[in-house]
């Protein structure tokens, strides 16, 4: 299976971090080769399957 690997220094705070990564949605926006992402199911307890 081909890889890839990127390393991107970003000036951010850790909070706009967080909510970066956890935007799973909106990762064909800036992820390279990534052309859909989906999450299925986030519960109470902040869990997310995806």
């Amino acid at each position: 299976m081909p890889r890839a690997s990127v390393t991107r220094q970003i000036n951010c705070n850790k909070k706009q971090l967080i909510d970066l990564v956890l935007d799973i949605e909106k990762y064909p926006e800036f992820v390279p080769f990534c052309l859909d992402a989906h999450v299925y199911e986030n519960n109470q307890k902040g869990n997310l399957r995806f």
